[in-house]
């Protein structure tokens, strides 16, 4: 079965790359005859408009990157120890991958990062991040990634070069910010956010495109390429040529651009167009044959894959079926085995009977020739009757050993410890024969009487005893409860432990115990207190673990800062949470180290607060220096002249 499965798979994969290196093949022939057709159309529309250029509407002037170049944080998101891996993630990233690049910028607002745009957020993140990947120029081949941030628009965007839209699609995009950043976003933990998309793109550019991309796709490309395809390929590149310097002569005069010349290109594009569709039709032939015949191949193997699974299928029945055969003949067996065991013990069992029944037959043949050899010797003599009365004498003198016992039993007078001599004679009348019992001339009844009177007296004496001892456990108990209220008059978290060993002590008691009690109404003031001591107990218990809690959190504070308000915070909630009644168990000089450590910590954050707000009006002074800087002003790191290709996600936070 695994060797049909072995088979099955590699049908399937062999099927799997014939049909993906096809349908490969079919795409590319297609794309080539659709780019003919949109050259000629651009080409015959270029040519008929005056030489009608707009501006591209993502074309915007946004700052230039700073020295780093691999992050960008304009917006002041990271500590140098955050950016200095980030960095490193980068730098190692391109190296390895021949110039994959993924760029990291953020900015307080779009505005901020256009240049001349009056800081106003009056662009979209998809305008900024295409036109920000443009002039960065980022990835090699266009194979890059930018990932846009801003902080005052709270909206993210991961921007793919050209190329690697192949590799991380727009839902791959989108699925990296939900999984790996719109968490850290929403809690306000950008600088850990990006951190976390960062390392999962690259994670994802690692699972997705391989190390030596730049080689494989160029030979995939040689491999796609036949005859045909290297016509058409021309005839377009030809258009291409002449469509470009077109478009250029366009831009450069446009008044010496004419009619006619428009009517010329189309003309030859026409001509290009039908090349391409009869270079395709032959293909198709072409192919339709090849198709044909790799269908009947594949026909075949599937026929011998399926005759070989016939034959181990029936295999396998058939090493199935003589298990079956097997197994029940091992059954078979062993019920023969356990039913010559059991015929052999009733064998047994029969021979001991028949040994039994030999010895009985024997002594009762002797015992019967014996009386026979008897009654010869002494005809005269009623062996019978001489015999019948032996025995009843035998009765006769049982019956006087019982009565004369009885006699003896009744002379004596119960009493709380013989109640047992009574008991004895009743069970020696009981255990008499029957044929014994019709001599006894004893009254049962008589004894009975004795007995239960003597097991009355034990009841009655055993009753006297326990009543003592209820009422020395009753007055001893007493006394303990009543020392317990005099050394506890309040009841609180001080007297709770004592006051509650008091009342396990009465509640153990039995209920004849508890009849005993001189006082009940003790027992109502040892609960009242109880229940005052027990409350103020439970009071005093969430206090101190309130400072158990507070404790772990300063214990081994000394000083605070404003990296510490979330924990302080938290550590006055424990307390904060207390009843009015618990917080006055709480310890004073643990609250009053709590306070100081907030307001420390209170102090150093405003003085972060002003520090922040400095350097965000350096930074925001830098970047309208670093806009007016030339294209020329490049840093050690740069790009490689990456194209956006206007894919990607954005979210909102």
């Amino acid at each position: 079965m695994v060797k049909t499965l072995r088979l099955k798979q590699q049908f399937l994969e062999s099927e799997g790359a014939k049909m993906k290196n096809t349908c490969r093949k079919g795409i590319g022939k297609i794309t080539v005859f659709m780019l003919v057709v949109l050259v000629l159309l651009s080409v015959f529309t270029g040519c008929s408009t005056d030489g009608m250029n707009s501006k591209n509407h993502y074309d915007l002037d946004v700052v230039n990157h700073t020295s780093d170049f691999y992050v960008n944080d304009f917006a002041g998101v990271f500590s140098e120890t955050q950016k200095s891996k980030l960095m490193q993630n980068a730098v190692n990233l391109s190296e390895e991958y021949s110039g994959i690049q993924v760029v990291i910028t953020t900015v307080e607002s779009l505005g901020s990062a256009v240049v001349n745009s009056g800081n106003n957020s009056k662009f979209t993140i998809e305008e900024v991040g295409y036109s920000m990947y443009s002039e960065y120029g980022i990835g090699k081949d266009d194979m890059g990634i930018l990932i846009l941030f801003s902080t005052g628009d709270r909206e993210v965007r991961i921007e793919t070069g050209r190329n690697m839209q192949f590799y991380i699609t727009d839902s791959i995009s989108g699925r990296l910010l939900d999984d790996y950043g719109m968490d850290y976003f929403r809690d306000d933990k950008f600088a850990e956010g990006l951190i976390s998309v960062q390392s999962a793109v690259i994670a994802e550019i690692k699972s997705e495109v391989p190390s030596n991309w730049s080689v494989s796709s160029k030979t995939e490309e040689n491999e796609d390429s036949d005859s045909t395809e290297n016509a058409v390929g021309a005839v377009t590149e030809d258009l291409n040529t002449n469509s470009k310097e077109n478009v250029v002569s366009n831009s450069e005069s446009k008044e010496k651009e004419s009619a006619n010349s428009g009517i010329l290109w189309g003309f030859f594009g026409s001509i290009g167009a039908a090349l391409a569709a009869i270079g395709a039709f032959i293909y198709q032939k072409f192919k339709g044959k090849t198709d044909k015949e790799n269908l009947e191949i594949s026909k075949q193997e599937e026929i011998d894959l399926l005759r070989t699974d016939f034959q181990e299928q029936l295999e396998e029945k058939e090493r199935s079926h003589e298990l079956n055969i097997s197994s029940i003949r091992s059954d078979y067996q062993s019920l023969i085995r356990e039913k010559e065991d059991k015929i052999k013990k009733l064998e047994d069992d029969l021979s001991r009977a028949n040994s039994e029944f030999r010895t009985l037959k024997t002594q009762y043949e002797d015992r019967t020739e014996k009386y026979n050899r008897a009654q010869r010797l002494h005809p005269e003599f009623n062996f019978e009757k001489e015999i019948n009365e032996m025995i009843e004498n035998e009765y006769k003198a049982d019956a006087a050993k019982v009565d004369a016992r009885v006699a003896e039993v009744l002379k004596i007078q119960p009493t709380k410890d013989n109640y047992e001599v009574f008991s004895r004679a009743i069970i020696l009348f009981d255990s008499a024969r029957p044929k014994v019992k019709k001599y006894i001339t004893s009254d049962k009844e008589c004894i009975q009487n004795l007995y239960n009177q003597a097991v009355q007296l034990k009841k009655d004496f055993d009753r006297a005893e326990q009543e003592k001892r209820d009422k020395a456990v009753a007055n001893e108990v007493y006394n303990k409860i009543k020392k317990v209220l005099e050394d506890n008059p309040k009841g609180n978290y001080e007297t709770y432990k004592d006051l509650n060993a008091a009342l396990a002590i009465f509640l153990g008691l039995t209920v004849a115990q508890k009849a005993f009690f001189k006082d009940h109404k003790l027992i109502e003031k040892l609960n009242e207190l109880h229940d005052d001591a027990e409350d103020d107990y439970n009071d005093f218990e969430k206090a101190k673990k309130a400072e158990v809690e507070v404790e772990d959190i300063i214990g081994g504070m000394y000083s605070a800062d404003e990296d510490d308000i979330c924990e302080l915070d938290r550590a006055m909630g424990y307390y904060k949470c207390l009843t009015v009644v618990q917080q006055v168990y709480f310890s004073t000089e643990l609250l009053s180290k709590l306070k100081k450590l907030i307001s420390d910590a209170e102090n150093d954050h405003r003085r972060r607060e002003r520090q922040r707000d400095e350097e965000r009006r350096r930074r925001s002074q830098q970047m309208m220096r670093t806009s007016s800087y030339s294209s020329s002003h490049r840093s050690s790191f740069g790009g490689f002249g990456g194209r956006p290709g206007g894919g990607g996600a954005s979210r909102r936070f």
